[in-house]
Order: structure tokens, then sequence, then C-alpha cells
């Protein structure tokens, strides 16, 4: 049965990109890791940090230590 990935209904094509990247991951990743791969700032890694435990929050991404984050996927 194939997978789905869960579809992110927000403006912002910030919490998409991160969607995509933690879809195509095979392993989860925490903030530090899918921020290095955007352009980096000072702030890109608390942004990162930041939207993905907005993303928990709303259930889209699941977290079994709060560092780490994979994206749900529905089968």
């Amino acid at each position: 049965m194939a997978e789905a990935v869960v579809s992110i209904g927000m403006r912002s094509s910030r919490p998409q990109q991160y969607s995509h990247r933690l879809a195509a991951a095979n392993q989860a990743l925490d903030a530090k890791g899918l921020a290095a791969q955007f352009k980096r700032t000072k702030t890109t890694d608390k942004k990162v940090a930041d939207v993905l435990d907005s993303l928990a929050r709303l259930g889209y991404v699941s977290s079994a230590d709060g560092k780490t984050f994979a994206l749900l996927r529905v089968a």
C-alpha cells in the first residue's frame, strides 16, 4: 500500500518547504539538520525550530524526543 504525504495547508512557503524536505528524508531530522539544507542566516536555526514546533503542535509532524521531527504519513 502506498503512503500519502499529509499536505500542509498554510500560506507561507516555508512550512511547505520544510514538509517536503522532511518527506524526502529517510530519517527524522532536527532543526539544525533541516536548516542546513537552506541558505543560512544568524536566525535560521531558531526559525526552523519554531516552525517545526508549530507543525508538531498542529499534528503535521511527529517528535518522540522534541528535538528530531518526522513528517506524519498516512497509509
